[in-house]
C-alpha cells in the first residue's frame, strides 16, 4: 500500500522543489530571479529551508510580501494533457516554514464580520489549475496556504476569477506542447485603500495573470488584468472616495480603464503590469503578445462565442483581431 503523503507536513514542504523554470521546453528558463526589484526582495520572509525567502511547493513557488501579507507573485506550471479531477482541501493553512511572526493572514482575518462574507480567500494559483499529473492531489492541496491567497470580494473570487482560471487551463490544452507557465497576484501600491474593518491591512484593487506558452516553435507571453474596486466600494469594504489609478510617472492609463468595472477582464500589454507594480517579466527568447489598444476586453472568457460572432461579420468590416477570430473560431484572446 503506497504511503500517504501529508501535503502540509513540514518535512514534505521543505522537500518541495517549487515552480519549474524549464517546464515548457527544458532549454529556455522562465525563471523567478529578476521579477522583484531589490527593494521588494527585502520584503520576502525568512523561510526555513530557503535562504532566498521563496516558498516552494510542488510545481508552485510563492514570492510573498510579509509586509502586505499577500503574495507578490505565485508562479506555477500547468500541463494541459494531464488534467485530473481533485477534490478541494478542507481549509487553508498557514505555512509553518515562515519564521517571521504575524506576517500571514488566517481565518481570524476573514471572520472579522460574522453577519456576511466581506472577503473570500482568493486562491492565486488555484487547486483546479494544479490538479494535473501523478502528484495532482499533492499539488492541488498545497495551493491551500494563506500565502498563496489574497482577500477577494465574493463576486470576483467565485465568479470572474474562477472563470479566468478555467480559461487559462483550456488555453493550456491548446498550446503547441500543452505546457504553460503562469504568474499571478495582486497589483499592490503603497497607497492602496485601508480595509474598513482592519485598518492595518490595505486592499489590492487589481489582479493580474500572466501566461508564458509555446506557439509554432516560439515562446510568447500575454497577460490579463481585472479589478475588484467597484465591488469593494459597493460592499463598503474600502472608503467610498477611493479612486483607482493605473497611472505611473512613465505610463498613461489607457482608455478602457477609465471606468474599470469589476465585471470586466482585459488582455493587456505586460508593461502595464510592470509599470504599476515594479515587477520585471522579461525573459530571453520570450516574445510579448502585443495588444494594440492597450486593453482588449474579454467579455466571454471560458465560453466560445466566436462562431456566432463570425457569422455576423463580413470580411470587409472585420478588424485584424476579428479576422483572426474568424479564422480560428476558438478563442477571444489576442494571439501571436
Amino acid at each position: 500500500m503506497p504511503k500517504v503523503i501529508d501535503p502540509f507536513d513540514l518535512k514534505t514542504l521543505k522537500a518541495a522543489k517549487g515552480y519549474d523554470a524549464g517546464f515548457i521546453n527544458k532549454k529556455d528558463k522562465i525563471d523567478l530571479t529578476n521579477i522583484l526589484n531589490d527593494a521588494q526582495k527585502k520584503h520576502l520572509p525568512k523561510v526555513d529551508g530557503d535562504r532566498n525567502g521563496i516558498l516552494k511547493y510542488t510545481m508552485l513557488s510563492v514570492l510573498y510580501d510579509k509586509t502586505r501579507k499577500m503574495p507578490f507573485v505565485s508562479a506555477y506550471n500547468i500541463d494541459g494533457t494531464a488534467k485530473v479531477a481533485v477534490a478541494r482541501a478542507s481549509s487553508f493553512k498557514c505555512d509553518q516554514r515562515i519564521l517571521d511572526e504575524d506576517v500571514q493572514l488566517s481565518d481570524t482575518f476573514y471572520d472579522l464580520v460574522t453577519d456576511f462574507t466581506e472577503f473570500e480567500i482568493g486562491h492565486m494559483a488555484s487547486h483546479n489549475e494544479l490538479s494535473w499529473g501523478k502528484n495532482s492531489k499533492l499539488q492541488a492541496f498545497q495551493t491551500f496556504h494563506f500565502v498563496n491567497s489574497v482577500p477577494q470580494v465574493e463576486r470576483l473570487n467565485s465568479g470572474l476569477w474562477s472563470k479566468l482560471e478555467s480559461y487559462v487551463i483550456k488555453e493550456a490544452a491548446d498550446t503547441d506542447n500543452k505546457r504553460i507557465c503562469v504568474f499571478t497576484g495582486p497589483m499592490m501600491k503603497d497607497r492602496d485603500p485601508k480595509y474598513v474593518y482592519d485598518k492595518s491591512f490595505r486592499v489590492a484593487l487589481f489582479f493580474f495573470k500572466l501566461v508564458v506558452f509555446a506557439h509554432k516553435g516560439q515562446l510568447y507571453c500575454t497577460a490579463f488584468v481585472m479589478s475588484q474596486y467597484k465591488r469593494a466600494v459597493e460592499l463598503k469594504l474600502i472608503p467610498g472616495n477611493t479612486k483607482p489609478d493605473l497611472r505611473t510617472r512613465s505610463f498613461v492609463r489607457p482608455e478602457p480603464f477609465a471606468d474599470y468595472n469589476h465585471k470586466d477582464v482585459f488582455q493587456v500589454n505586460i508593461d502595464l503590469i510592470e509599470n504599476y507594480t515594479g515587477y520585471n517579466f522579461s525573459w530571453k527568447n520570450v516574445t510579448r503578445v502585443k495588444v494594440e489598444d492597450n486593453g482588449h476586453k474579454l467579455q466571454e472568457i471560458a465560453e466560445d462565442k466566436t462562431a456566432e460572432r463570425s457569422k455576423s461579420m463580413s470580411p470587409a468590416t472585420a478588424t485584424a483581431t476579428d479576422a483572426l477570430l474568424m479564422e480560428t473560431g476558438r478563442t477571444n484572446m489576442i494571439l501571436p
